[in-house]
């Protein structure tokens, strides 16, 4: 959703955008954000499925699909178990 893909944009997203994220996140000035190996370290070890099914789940309520759009999602439901 943002254009940043890989580890290393995440820790430049983090650089770029460090006055907004603290304040938003109520950190403290001084807080330290992570490098791009700690991003990657921690998200090697997250299970992204139920956060996938969640995302699905509500972007189905929010944008039901058109008709013809019915046997894609099926065969994705289908090749996905």
């Amino acid at each position: 959703m943002t254009g940043y893909w890989g580890y290393r944009p995440l820790e430049d997203f983090t650089n770029v955008h460090r006055q907004s994220l603290i304040q938003m996140l109520e950190l403290t000035p001084d807080m330290k954000f992570p490098s791009y190996s700690t991003f990657r370290r921690v998200l090697k070890t997250i299970n992204f499925q139920p956060l996938t099914d969640l995302f699905n789940t509500w972007a189905l309520a929010l944008a039901s699909p058109k008709p013809e759009e019915d046997w894609q999602l099926m065969l994705r439901a289908f090749v996905a178990h």
